[in-house]
């Protein structure tokens, strides 16, 4: 039969068993302390962060305005209209208003049907340019340069050729405002879109 415990036994078992805990605990703490902190004291998911915001990739440098382009989005539209039915008024005769003259000058009927013609094909291809400057065509510059000097040689064209074949300066203010027009838009377009094509980020690719 188990002898019963003395009170100074349980009392003794108990001091030991509250001894053997401490210990524990305090190489827990110890071994806490030992552990290396993570660089400058942040956690994995800051220092990832952190991380990401190092690599980001950099805004791009003076990004063009867009008013220039969004000015031509509209312009274009109405310029090409206005060819196409300036083209067709010089086919039908209506530009001049004058039959007569015809029959007078065959040679002028000749050389309005040629430039109505001309027009025509030329306000074409402006909505041609137009899509292509609207969805960034990498060719969509030289495609506009090309538009414009089409348009400048065929309205000087006609004004030196009509004027030959009347003998008299031809004084038309529709060819020679769009001939001014052209040339103006020219030198700014050629200007303000880069060479080396037309991308999305930033509006346009830098001048090369």
């Amino acid at each position: 039969m188990r002898k019963p415990e003395t009170p100074a036994a349980a009392i003794k078992k108990m001091a030991e068993s509250d001894s053997k805990e401490a210990q524990a605990a305090n190489d827990n703490v110890l071994s806490m302390n030992d552990e290396p902190e993570t660089q400058e004291g942040f956690t994995g998911c800051e220092g990832a962060a952190d991380n990401s915001e190092t690599h980001a990739e950099p805004e791009p440098d003076n990004p063009r305005s867009m008013k220039w382009h969004h000015f031509l989005m509209v312009f274009l539209i109405l310029q090409g209209i206005w060819m196409i039915c300036g083209g067709i008024s010089f086919i039908t005769g209506i530009s001049t208003g004058l039959n007569k003259l015809y029959d007078m000058l065959p040679s002028l009927k000749a050389c309005d049907m040629i430039h109505g013609i001309a027009l025509t094909a030329i306000g074409i291809y402006v909505f041609i340019v137009r899509n292509q400057l609207k969805h960034f065509h990498r060719n969509a510059r030289n495609s506009l340069v090309w538009m414009y000097i089409l348009t400048v040689l065929a309205n000087l064209i006609y004004l030196i050729w009509a004027s030959a074949v009347t003998g008299a300066a031809i004084i038309d203010y529709s060819a020679i405002g769009l001939l001014g027009i052209s040339v103006v838009c020219l030198i700014i377009s050629m200007i303000y879109y880069p060479a080396a094509g037309l991308r999305r980020n930033g509006g346009m690719a830098p001048v090369c």
